[in-house]
């Protein structure tokens, strides 16, 4: 007997996007964050993160804006802050894709 051949990844992802799925479970993560208490929670720590770390500076700064972003992505990326955000995005794709992908 021949066995049929497999699917590939690519063409499932093809046939999600071709026919718009794809598009309403990007939607429907986006405002399951939007509507999220960990997420807004989270979205004020680092907005006072940031401004902490502005306050450190004169304005007009010297520094070059490109320097005092990738300055303030490093010590977002060092803080610690935002270990809890594999986890509230892993929960809204779950979530989602619960119900987006039946």
């Amino acid at each position: 007997s021949v066995e049929p051949e497999p699917v590939k990844l690519d063409t499932i992802v093809a046939e999600l996007k071709s026919k718009g799925h794809f598009d309403k479970f990007r939607k429907d993560c986006i405002s399951q964050l939007e509507q999220s208490s960990k997420c807004n929670q989270l979205k004020e720590s680092v907005t006072k993160f940031a401004e902490t770390f502005l306050a450190g500076y004169s304005w007009p700064s010297p520094v070059p804006k490109n320097r005092l972003r990738d300055g303030l992505r490093q010590e977002l990326r060092n803080s610690k802050l935002l270990s809890g955000l594999d986890r509230i995005v892993s929960d809204v794709v779950d979530s989602s894709a619960e119900t987006a992908f039946r």
